[in-house]
Protein backbone atom coordinates (compact mmCIF):
# COMPACT_ATOMS: atom_id res chain seq x y z
CA UNK A 1 0.00 0.00 0.00
CA UNK A 2 1.30 3.62 -0.93
CA UNK A 3 1.54 6.32 1.64
CA UNK A 4 2.88 9.23 1.73
CA UNK A 5 5.43 10.26 4.56
CA UNK A 6 3.03 11.94 6.91
CA UNK A 7 1.26 8.30 6.84
CA UNK A 8 -1.60 9.60 5.16
CA UNK A 9 -3.56 7.33 3.12
CA UNK A 10 -3.09 8.24 -0.57
CA UNK A 11 -5.54 7.38 -3.57
CA UNK A 12 -8.67 7.30 -1.60
CA UNK A 13 -7.56 4.03 0.65
CA UNK A 14 -6.79 3.08 3.94
CA UNK A 15 -4.02 1.67 5.28
CA UNK A 16 -3.59 -2.47 6.08
CA UNK A 17 -2.26 -3.99 8.76
CA UNK A 18 -1.96 -8.05 8.15
CA UNK A 19 -0.99 -10.01 11.28
CA UNK A 20 -0.58 -14.33 10.69
CA UNK A 21 -1.83 -16.21 13.84
CA UNK A 22 -1.54 -19.69 14.10
CA UNK A 23 -4.67 -21.91 15.26
CA UNK A 24 -5.13 -22.18 18.59
CA UNK A 25 -6.69 -25.51 20.44
CA UNK A 26 -10.36 -25.55 21.81
CA UNK A 27 -11.37 -25.21 24.98
CA UNK A 28 -11.15 -21.94 28.01
CA UNK A 29 -7.97 -23.83 29.10
CA UNK A 30 -6.61 -22.49 25.52
CA UNK A 31 -7.90 -19.26 25.67
CA UNK A 32 -5.67 -16.75 24.64
CA UNK A 33 -4.88 -12.93 23.85
CA UNK A 34 -1.87 -11.83 21.27
CA UNK A 35 -0.45 -8.33 20.76
CA UNK A 36 -0.68 -8.29 16.67
CA UNK A 37 -0.09 -4.60 16.01
CA UNK A 38 1.40 -0.95 17.22
CA UNK A 39 -0.66 2.20 15.54
CA UNK A 40 2.82 3.84 14.06
CA UNK A 41 0.76 7.30 14.54
CA UNK A 42 -2.50 8.27 15.69
CA UNK A 43 -5.44 6.67 13.50
CA UNK A 44 -8.71 5.50 13.16
CA UNK A 45 -9.88 2.46 12.43
CA UNK A 46 -12.48 2.06 9.55
CA UNK A 47 -12.31 -1.38 9.18
CA UNK A 48 -11.33 -4.93 11.22
CA UNK A 49 -11.80 -8.54 10.39
CA UNK A 50 -10.08 -12.33 9.77
CA UNK A 51 -9.96 -14.18 6.64
CA UNK A 52 -9.50 -17.95 8.55
CA UNK A 53 -7.19 -20.91 5.91
CA UNK A 54 -10.46 -22.94 7.23
CA UNK A 55 -14.34 -22.27 7.90
CA UNK A 56 -14.98 -21.49 11.27
CA UNK A 57 -19.13 -21.97 12.17
CA UNK A 58 -20.12 -21.56 15.34
CA UNK A 59 -22.04 -23.54 17.48
CA UNK A 60 -24.59 -22.95 20.46
CA UNK A 61 -23.36 -24.84 23.03
CA UNK A 62 -19.32 -25.11 23.01
CA UNK A 63 -18.85 -21.64 21.58
CA UNK A 64 -15.74 -19.59 21.04
CA UNK A 65 -15.46 -15.80 20.70
CA UNK A 66 -13.30 -14.00 19.02
CA UNK A 67 -12.36 -10.02 19.10
CA UNK A 68 -9.69 -7.23 19.14
CA UNK A 69 -8.75 -5.09 22.16
CA UNK A 70 -6.85 -1.90 22.12
CA UNK A 71 -4.72 -1.82 25.04
CA UNK A 72 -4.48 1.88 26.18
CA UNK A 73 -0.66 3.40 26.85
CA UNK A 74 -0.19 1.61 29.84
CA UNK A 75 -1.10 -1.87 27.94
CA UNK A 76 -3.55 -2.68 30.17
CA UNK A 77 -6.73 -1.63 28.25
CA UNK A 78 -9.63 -3.68 27.48
CA UNK A 79 -11.65 -1.72 24.77
CA UNK A 80 -12.74 -3.73 22.62
CA UNK A 81 -12.72 -2.55 19.47
CA UNK A 82 -14.65 -5.41 18.08
CA UNK A 83 -15.91 -9.18 18.53
CA UNK A 84 -17.43 -11.94 17.15
CA UNK A 85 -19.03 -14.42 19.26
CA UNK A 86 -19.79 -17.87 17.46
CA UNK A 87 -22.14 -19.43 18.96
CA UNK A 88 -24.97 -20.40 16.53
CA UNK A 89 -24.72 -22.32 13.60
CA UNK A 90 -25.33 -19.29 11.67
CA UNK A 91 -22.73 -17.56 12.32
CA UNK A 92 -19.57 -18.73 10.49
CA UNK A 93 -16.41 -17.33 8.35
CA UNK A 94 -15.50 -19.29 5.73
CA UNK A 95 -11.99 -20.79 4.72
CA UNK A 96 -10.18 -17.68 2.26
CA UNK A 97 -13.02 -15.10 2.43
CA UNK A 98 -12.46 -11.85 4.60
CA UNK A 99 -14.70 -11.79 7.19
CA UNK A 100 -15.23 -8.18 8.01
CA UNK A 101 -16.51 -7.60 11.63
CA UNK A 102 -18.63 -4.80 13.30
CA UNK A 103 -16.56 -1.97 14.98
CA UNK A 104 -18.02 -1.80 18.53
CA UNK A 105 -16.93 1.83 19.10
CA UNK A 106 -17.71 4.27 15.66
CA UNK A 107 -14.39 5.94 14.72
CA UNK A 108 -12.32 3.96 17.07
CA UNK A 109 -9.06 6.22 17.82
CA UNK A 110 -5.83 4.28 18.69
CA UNK A 111 -2.95 6.63 20.24
CA UNK A 112 0.65 6.74 18.58
CA UNK A 113 2.32 3.14 19.90
CA UNK A 114 -0.82 1.89 21.48
CA UNK A 115 -0.82 -1.81 20.62
CA UNK A 116 -4.00 -3.76 19.38
CA UNK A 117 -4.24 -7.85 20.35
CA UNK A 118 -6.55 -10.41 19.18
CA UNK A 119 -8.29 -12.55 21.94
CA UNK A 120 -9.94 -16.01 21.30
CA UNK A 121 -12.24 -17.09 24.77
CA UNK A 122 -14.33 -20.23 24.81
CA UNK A 123 -17.76 -20.25 26.38
CA UNK A 124 -16.36 -24.10 27.91
CA UNK A 125 -13.87 -26.53 28.77
CA UNK A 126 -14.52 -27.77 25.40
CA UNK A 127 -15.38 -24.72 23.47
CA UNK A 128 -13.90 -24.59 19.72
CA UNK A 129 -10.57 -24.05 17.72
CA UNK A 130 -9.57 -21.47 15.61
CA UNK A 131 -8.01 -22.03 12.70
CA UNK A 132 -4.81 -20.21 11.50
CA UNK A 133 -5.78 -16.90 9.64
CA UNK A 134 -4.61 -13.64 9.19
CA UNK A 135 -5.90 -10.84 10.88
CA UNK A 136 -6.49 -7.24 9.12
CA UNK A 137 -6.83 -3.50 10.13
CA UNK A 138 -7.60 -0.86 8.02
CA UNK A 139 -7.10 2.51 8.91
CA UNK A 140 -6.27 5.98 8.15
CA UNK A 141 -4.80 8.71 9.99
CA UNK A 142 -6.43 10.24 12.54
Amino acid sequence: MASDKRGRHIYGRALEAHAEIAGIAAGSANDDELPIWTAPFKCRIVGIGICPKTTLTGQATDFTTLSFEAKGSAGTGTDEIATLAYSAGSVSSTAYVFDTYKIALPRRVIAENECVTFKKTDSTATGLASPDLIAVIKYVRA
